[in-house]
């Protein structure tokens, strides 16, 4: 496969927010130009791993024929990242929460 194609491919995959599945993957680099079947993909994918440029993920959701799913980051990283945005993100209760509501009058 040509350098180029697996230099586009690996740099869509970091640029992603979330693991996402082969098949999404797939429609979009069809969007972004990069013309590529879910046949070309898998091996392309599996290239890719085996460099350490992208990671594959559990799946997301328990089926019968789950699909592979990708991401910049190992999945350790990606959890623990996770965790300390959870942690560390913004609270939940600000001062306005935790006031009395203000009685509504009916009409």
């Amino acid at each position: 496969m040509d350098q180029a194609i697996l230099d586009r491919l690996a740099s869509y995959v970091v640029g992603l927010a979330l693991p996402t599945p082969l098949f999404t993957i797939g429609k979009g680099l069809r969007a972004a130009g990069v013309t590529l079947n879910q046949v070309e993909l898998v091996p392309a994918m599996e290239h890719l791993v085996n460099e350490g440029r992208i990671f594959f993920h559990p799946p997301g959701k328990k089926t019968v024929k789950p699909s592979q799913w990708v991401f910049g980051k190992p999945p350790q990283v990606y959890v623990q990242d996770l965790v300390l945005n959870n942690l560390t993100g913004k609270p939940e209760w600000t001062e306005g929460n935790r006031s009395d509501p203000q009685r509504m009058g009916y009409r």
